[in-house]
């Protein structure tokens, strides 16, 4: 009880609007009850389903209540239209308990609706948000709760190879059938620059916690929400790695080649995405996930003869840091933040950008593909 009065209080002045899951909710007289999956847009496609909850409106500065169940669902995210930003806290419920109140990231920019990052919960029956406007105009306001479905079959682990020179070792990237991207949800066309010019770091801002068998429908769920609540058509990011040091195809149109993501707002040609899989914010990345971070870093930069110490001019735009057309000057091998306002990849992965760019030197061209298995 005392968590969602400071929540609310904390954010009655600035336009806020909560919701809040049905299990062990708390009775409040202008809490508006609803009928189980009353009221939720239930959007299917293939494996994944996404409950989706338009919130009221934040035109008033009294914060709105609404409560409703939910069906079973592993992520959570907020999308919007406008120019505006919209700052949330979420809580969620499983096996009896709500989790502590955590921040929804900053979400990458891009074509479609604005948002959050996405936040992996784990299977989740019960959700409560503290929303609000916090500059600009933002309407049609949705929750997204995502279900990524079940695994077909479990995928063969392809990390970091024990026992070998990892310097002269193929690097295995899984690809996006090993973690059942669904095709119909791909609705943007490859798009391929000339060549690349450099490496676009990022964290996915979701929990730290996953197992290796989580990680294909953590996959699913940044893929349905950027493909389809986002509107972007495909995943943003062109490479993915996890924790445990595996790499994971991303966008589609082939990893060995010049894909044009949507990962570095405005700046995606000519530059790769790579994601890893977490929330670097206050925590350290793992030596796998860096080593192979490395690796993809080498592999991408190194047939263009560049070295990933150096600098380079880009041209893009435009990003929450920078109108179209803007010409600026970045480390082939940079972080997020350089070009958009945003946190993104996180202190303590942003820390470790020199490592990386030393380790990708050293590695040069020793890092080849591994055939898919």
């Amino acid at each position: 009880m005392h968590t969602r009065l400071i929540a609310v209080a904390a954010l009655a002045a600035l336009t806020p609007v909560l919701l809040h899951g049905n299990v062990a909710a708390d009775n409040h007289q202008n809490t508006h009850r609803r009928t189980p999956h009353a009221g939720l847009a239930t959007v299917k496609n293939g494996a994944a389903t996404t409950e989706a909850v338009s919130l009221p409106d934040a035109a008033h500065n009294a914060p709105s209540h609404y409560q409703a169940a939910t069906k079973p669902f592993s992520a959570a995210g907020l999308t919007w239209v406008g120019e505006g930003d919209v700052h949330a806290s979420i809580r969620t419920h499983s096996d009896g308990r709500w989790s502590p109140w955590f921040a929804l990231g900053h979400g990458e920019t891009g074509p479609g609706r604005a948002g959050t990052a996405l936040a992996w919960t784990g299977t989740s029956d019960g959700v409560e948000i503290t929303a609000q406007v916090a500059y600009g105009s933002a309407q049609d306001v949705r929750l997204h709760l995502i279900n990524p479905g079940q695994d077909t079959y479990t995928s063969g682990s392809r990390g970091p190879l024990a026992g070998v020179d990892e310097s002269a070792a193929p690097l295995p990237v899984l690809s996006r059938a090993d973690w059942q991207a669904d095709e119909s949800q791909m609705t943007w066309p490859a798009e391929y620059a000339e060549d690349i010019k450099a490496v676009t770091v990022h964290h996915t801002a979701t929990r730290n916690d996953y197992t290796p068998e989580e990680v294909p429908a953590i996959l699913r769920s940044i893929y349905r929400f950027q493909a389809v609540e986002r509107q972007w058509g495909d995943i943003g990011y062109n490479v993915l790695v996890d924790r445990f040091g595996r790499a994971w195809e991303g966008r589609a149109g082939g990893v060995d080649r010049a894909v044009v993501g949507a990962h570095a707002g405005g700046f995606n040609t000519g530059t790769a995405g790579v994601a890893l899989i977490g929330d670097t914010t206050n925590e350290m990345p793992t030596a796998e996930a860096k080593e192979t971070i490395a690796r993809f870093i080498a592999y991408k930069l190194h047939p263009y003869g560049i070295d990933p110490r150096g600098t380079v001019q880009i041209t893009g735009g435009p990003s929450t840091s920078y109108p179209a057309g803007s010409t600026i000057d970045v480390p082939r091998v940079f972080g997020h933040n350089m070009t958009s306002a945003t946190a993104c990849p996180g202190y303590g992965l942003e820390i470790h950008l020199d490592q990386l760019r030393e380790r990708a030197a050293v590695l040069g061209g020793s890092v080849s593909l591994a055939p898919p298995v």
